[in-house]
């Protein structure tokens, strides 16, 4: 931290998961409340406060529930996949997955395709991390119908969860498909592509239901 002139006047080191390891003051005043993004250090507790709901810093978790439920997958309580373990040194992860798009792009948000919320209740379903995805800028995934708590992202996300019942997968992700298409045109075929090969390769959709996504997004550039 510097003052208005970029004169230092504290700095520190973090673990992975934000524990504060190192405090220096330069100036003994100098005071830095701020842990991970958007956390803020509450001195009565010893948890970081995050507008809705505190985080506890030793043990890597929120001490209570996500209170929209569209983020966290199944683990309410969760903060962020381990840090440990969430890597791919030799770049092997499936892309095509939540794990394996989000893995491998830096910024932006990666989508599920169907939306999570729309089948993540279900039984024999992939998990959170597994589940088809495609990597998108962040202004853009937030635009999709799918995303957020609106009437509208709900609505869509109950008709691709009657395609997921239905035993028809294809025609859910088909829905995003085509409205990325229409918005966005062939920013993203690649990763769709990616996406529904993946999807084929997880025995979600058919071959010949890949075959007619595939005309949906359009010839490779």
């Amino acid at each position: 931290m510097t003052d208005i002139h970029g004169n230092l006047l504290w700095y520190g080191e973090y673990t992975a998961w934000g524990r504060l390891k190192k405090d220096e003051r330069v100036y003994k005043n100098a005071h830095q409340p701020f842990r991970l993004q958007n956390q803020y250090f509450d001195e009565d507790t010893g948890l970081h406060y995050n507008l809705m709901r505190y985080y506890e810093p030793e043990v890597g978790r929120f001490v209570n529930q996500d209170p929209i439920k569209l983020i966290c997958g199944d683990n309410l309580y969760q903060f962020a996949p381990n840090s440990i373990g969430w890597i791919d040194t030799l770049g092997l992860a499936r892309r095509g997955t939540y794990r394996g798009e989000r893995g491998s792009h830096k910024g932006g948000e990666t989508n599920h395709s169907p939306a999570w919320e729309a089948y993540k209740d279900l039984p024999n379903r992939p998990s959170y991390g597994s589940a088809p995805a495609y990597h998108m800028d962040k202004a853009d995934h937030r635009g999709m119908s799918s995303t957020g708590s609106s009437t509208t992202a709900r609505r869509w996300r109950a008709q691709q969860r009657q395609f997921i019942l239905q035993g028809r997968w294809d025609l859910a992700m088909e829905m995003d498909i085509i409205e990325t298409k229409r918005i966005f045109i062939d920013k993203y075929d690649k990763r769709l592509r990616r996406m529904v090969r993946e999807t084929v390769r997880q025995k979600l959709i058919t071959k010949y239901q890949a075959s007619k996504l595939r005309k949906v997004i359009g010839k490779c550039k």
